[in-house]
This record gives C-alpha cells, sequence and structure tokens, in this order.
C-alpha cells in the first residue's frame, strides 16, 4: 500500500484528496461518502485512491491521522494562547469559563477537526480498522487536559473533565440559536465545577427555560403497535445499520413493508422522521434488560456495587452500544443539517432522564440528586463511552471502575 508520503512525492494528487475528506466529515460524514464524490471533490480520478493508498478506508485512516496530527497543533496553540495566564488563580468557577471557550472554539474554529474526530469514535465502534486511530485521538486529549488541568490545580479531575469535554464538545457541534447555545454552554460548564469541587451542581436556570422551549419539538409518543411505531422502528433500525444519512421516507417505508404515501402521512417532514427514530432507539436503551426477570422499580434502591456492575454491562455490551452509537448518528445528522436543528436541540436539552431516575436510587449522603446534576452525568456518561472507544474488553472494564468510582465519590454515593 502507498502512504501519504509516497503519494505527495508524486504530486499533489494526494492532498487534494486528504484535503477533500478533510472537509467531508464535516458535510457529509462517512455514510454518504464515496470513492467517485471524493474524486470529484479533489479534482482526482477515482481511480487514483488505490494507487496512493490502497483502497478507500486506508484513504480514511490516512485522513484521519492528518486530522489528528492538525488537532494536536490546535492543542499545542491553545496550551500557549494560556501560557501568559496564571491558571492556579482560575480554580472553582473561572476555569469553567475556559473550558466552556475552548469548546466553543473545538467546534467552530476547528469545526472540521471536531466532525473527523468524533466521526473516528463512530467507525472505531463498528470497524476495528479504526481502533488506533480511536486511541490517537484518546491519547492525545490526554495530554491536553492532563497540561491544562495541572496548570489551574485540578490534576485529580483531569480524566472527567476531558469525558465532560468529550460528551459537552460532541452535542455543541448543534447549532440551534448560537447566542442562546453558547450561553447554556457556559452554565453548564459553571456548574460541572461545581459538581466536581463540592458535589452540588447548583441551579441553570437557562436550561431550564431552553428545556420548556425545546419540548415542542419533541416526537410524539409511540404507541407500540402503531403504525408510527413500525415506521420508527424501521427508522431506527436504519440509522444504527447504515447511519441517519440513510433515513428517507422512501427507505424507511421500504424498511417497514408499507407505501411512500403511508410514511409521508404519519411524517411528512424529515425533522419528524428522524425525530421518531430517535425516540425508538431511546426507547431499545432504556427497555430493561431481557435477561432481567425482576427489573427493580422506580423507587427501589440500586446499590453502588450494582450500579457498577451494570454500567459495566453497558459499555462492553454490543447491543446498547450499538444504539448509543445510532443516537449519535443522529447528532453528527442534525449537526450537519439546519433543517434538523429542532431535533438536535430536543437531542440536546432533554437529556439526562433515565440518568436522573437512576441516580435518584443510588444511596446518596444528603439530598437526593436533581435533574442538573442527571444532565451533568448524562453528559460525562456519553463523554465515558466515546473514551472507551478503541479499548479491550478488559481495559474498558478497568477504565469503567477507575472513572465510575471516581464520579460516585463526587456525588457522595456510599459504598
Amino acid at each position: 500500500m502507498r502512504g501519504l508520503e509516497s503519494g505527495a512525492s508524486q504530486g499533489s494528487a494526494a492532498e487534494r484528496l486528504l484535503q477533500a475528506v478533510g472537509g467531508m466529515w464535516r458535510s457529509h460524514g462517512r455514510a454518504q461518502m464515496s470513492a467517485r464524490l471524493v474524486g470529484q471533490r479533489a479534482g482526482v480520478q477515482a481511480s487514483q485512491i488505490n494507487y496512493y493508498f490502497g483502497g478507500f478506508e486506508q484513504m480514511l485512516c490516512s485522513a484521519q491521522a492528518q486530522a489528528i496530527e492538525a488537532a494536536s497543533q490546535w492543542c499545542e496553540a491553545r496550551l500557549m494562547d494560556l501560557t501568559p495566564m496564571d491558571l492556579s488563580v482560575a480554580q472553582g468557577e473561572s476555569f469553567a469559563h475556559i473550558l466552556a471557550g475552548l469548546i466553543e472554539a473545538w467546534c467552530t474554529e476547528a469545526a472540521d477537526l471536531a466532525f473527523a474526530w468524533t466521526e473516528c469514535l463512530l467507525l472505531a465502534g463498528r470497524d476495528p480498522g479504526y481502533a488506533d486511530a480511536a486511541r490517537q485521538w484518546q491519547a492525545l486529549w490526554t495530554r491536553f487536559f492532563d497540561a491544562l488541568c495541572a496548570r489551574a490545580g485540578l490534576s485529580a479531575h483531569s480524566a472527567l473533565m476531558r469525558h465532560f469535554f468529550y460528551g459537552e464538545a460532541f452535542m455543541h457541534r448543534l447549532i440551534w440559536r448560537p447566542a442562546l447555545d453558547r450561553a447554556v454552554l457556559a452554565e453548564s460548564c459553571v456548574s460541572w465545577l461545581r459538581l466536581l469541587l463540592s458535589g452540588e451542581a447548583g441551579t441553570t436556570p437557562l436550561r431550564a427555560c431552553v428545556q420548556t422551549e425545546v419540548c415542542r419539538y419533541a416526537p410524539a409518543v409511540l404507541v407500540v403497535g402503531s403504525v408510527q411505531a413500525q415506521i420508527a422502528e424501521a427508522a431506527a433500525d436504519l440509522v444504527e445499520r447504515e447511519g441517519a444519512a440513510a433515513v428517507t421516507h422512501r427507505a424507511a417505508a421500504a424498511a417497514a413493508g408499507l407505501t411512500l404515501g403511508a410514511t409521508t402521512y404519519h411524517f411528512s417532514s424529515s425533522d419528524a422522521l428522524l425525530g421518531a427514530a430517535w425516540a425508538a432507539i431511546y426507547a431499545r436503551l432504556t427497555r430493561p434488560d431481557a435477561n432481567d426477570t425482576a427489573p427493580p422499580s422506580a423507587e427501589e434502591t440500586v446499590s453502588r456495587a450494582d450500579f457498577m456492575a451494570v454500567m459495566t454491562h453497558f459499555f462492553d455490551n454490543p447491543q446498547p452500544q450499538n444504539h448509543m452509537r445510532g443516537m449519535e448518528e443522529l447528532v453528527s445528522q442534525a449537526a450537519r443539517d439546519p433543517n434538523l436543528s429542532g431535533v438536535g436541540a430536543m437531542i440536546r436539552y432533554t437529556r439526562g432522564q433515565t440518568t436522573y431516575l437512576t441516580l435518584r436510587r443510588l444511596p446518596r449522603e444528603g439530598a437526593a440528586a436533581d435533574r442538573q446534576t442527571a444532565a451533568l452525568v448524562s453528559t460525562w456518561l456519553q463523554g465515558l463511552g466515546r473514551d472507551l472507544r478503541g479499548m479491550t474488553s478488559a481495559e474498558r472494564a478497568q477504565a469503567v471502575h477507575q472513572h465510575l468510582s471516581m464520579m460516585l465519590d463526587i456525588l457522595k454515593v456510599s459504598a
């Protein structure tokens, strides 16, 4: 196989191909890329992909390596920006604004890289060929947050801070109402630092206001056995199997065994159809495990040890992880398509509902966890899940135990 260096030495064709892929992570995503389309964007014959890289997937891996290098330079530049500052005085809520600024800059100034990163994590969950790239991304962010948190006197929280960045930056690619999104991001980061340092998140009035607003984008309740549920399940299957870009009214109709007219009658727009797919995937994630013959009630206490075991199984179980990737596919598609901004906002700002019910069942010192704490923990858990991509089963189990123990200590969950 010819690598990037070999291709570049024979002209700029390989460089143009990689440049085209670099922009298409954001505009198309892997699901909508093809050799023909990349070649057109690069002004290069598609047959040259094999010549320079040995195949289409090898080219994408080379493009990931290029993105990782560019992201490493971005991280170094951000650390240099902060070099003159004594970050030890920026502990607590002050550091939260630095974190929010970094997330904003990553998702706007470096948007192509942000999409390259998230696409890599999605691909690594399906294709072992991307596991090495996922590990390189993890190593990059580990170095960055270790250095950043050390300078702010927050080294003990470096890994948790990294996971929260993973979760919040993934969602901040969504553009709904930019000024409000940025304000809620800052509020969430402040709340996150409060939680890390005191165990209490405090109030978040902006998020509460936004949650009320985005409820209008929520899909209708799916009645089991109804035509709407049948279409939603078919759309969810398409998302999990082929990516959110594959969900069209025609494709959903074919998958559900219905006419196109029936599908458009029940879901007249693309955002309505993707919203229904989200509802179906969410139901799959929150459905009791088929092997659990007696799932606990909402009021029954769950021990810390049992919760740790459940989460370890969750992160190592291919089925729920496939559902999680389906949710991530929907978020990425909503981030690409302005017509889906409402669905994206609904997914972003209503997260944490299941986490809230779970946290309230854990034995905790003081008052039970509130909804804001649950939203923050949900964001962190999603980030942790992305950090585990590319790891072996044993490595995942060790990482989940280590980091979840730290979070439960912060939440003051007793043994």
